[in-house]
């Protein structure tokens, strides 16, 4: 396969310009480095997409009430609000406002492990999302994917791909994983991977899947706030008294409903099926 070398020398340069800030924080305390390296990503990505595909960090919640914890780096939307408090840059987040999660970890191989944890957590989340149009494939389910990014830890995208299937078997918690040392890159289900520098491209083309499939779909935040039926002002029925008198949030007809619905209680059918694997972006390499 040929390929673009400006392109693959920018994506190598990337790499070496991220493990270069790896290595200048070991022997400080994990915390710090944790942040640092965490920082350092969000503020790298922040400038690969467009602006109002911030990533942010913080904790994301769902309309029953569920939360994942702290969060390392989610990848919103962006165009539904967040809530940061004043003067922090920690941000509330609804799980229809978010389109990925990345935890990011200094050793892939030996911290597995948590992000497994936390991704179990993350998983427990629903969106609740309507389809914009009423045919055709919708590509996004009501949990958000989790992405793991790891300094160091497989050399091979075989190594990574393998654990990332055994991490999967009774069902998805990690939907893809970059080694940034190597540049592997594996995801759970088809779709490009890569090594080298090309695996932040693999990278960048799953995010970018995700903005597609959500851009797809509507949120429906009526849940959060309590459902309204009938009346328009002051002379709104509410939901145990949820909604304050003259807030009025409209609700989909039943037929709407039946149409499309991503939710904890939609149909399963909806949820995108796995598609067959897609060629590497670019050759394994053998350390």
């Amino acid at each position: 396969m040929a390929h673009n070398m400006l392109l693959q020398n920018r994506l190598l340069g990337i790499q070496s310009v991220l493990m270069a800030v790896h290595a200048g924080g070991k022997g400080l305390p994990s915390s710090m480095i944790g942040s640092e390296r965490e920082a350092f990503i969000r503020h790298f990505w922040n400038e690969v997409f467009p602006l109002h595909r911030r990533m942010s960090s913080g904790a994301i919640t769902d309309s029953r009430g569920s939360e994942a914890g702290q969060i390392d780096i989610a990848v919103e939307f962006g165009f539904l609000p967040t809530f940061p408090l004043p003067g922090s840059s920690e941000r509330l987040m609804l799980a229809e406002s978010v389109a990925v999660v990345i935890e990011v970890k200094s050793d892939l191989s030996s911290q597995f492990g948590q992000a497994v944890e936390k991704a179990r957590q993350v998983k427990t989340l629903i969106r609740s999302l309507e389809a914009i149009v009423p045919n055709g494939p919708i590509r996004v389910g009501p949990s958000i994917p989790v992405v793991v990014v790891g300094y160091e830890g497989y050399k091979t995208l075989e190594g990574l791909r393998n654990h990332l299937s055994e991490i999967n078997k009774d069902g998805i918690l990690i939907d893809a994983a970059l080694c940034i040392e190597s540049g592997a890159f594996a995801r759970a289900s088809g779709g490009p991977e890569g090594f080298g520098g090309h695996g932040f491209l693999a990278l960048c083309a799953f995010i970018s899947e995700q903005f597609e499939a959500v851009s797809r779909v509507i949120p429906n935040l009526e849940d959060y706030v309590g459902n309204v039926s009938g009346g328009v002002g002051g002379h709104a029925n509410t939901a145990a008294g949820n909604c304050p008198s003259g807030a009025v949030m409209g609700r989909t007809t039943s037929a709407d409903q039946a149409t499309f619905s991503v939710s904890g209680r939609a149909a399963q059918s909806n949820v995108m099926a796995p598609v067959a694997p897609q060629a590497i972006l670019a050759p394994e390499k053998t350390q």
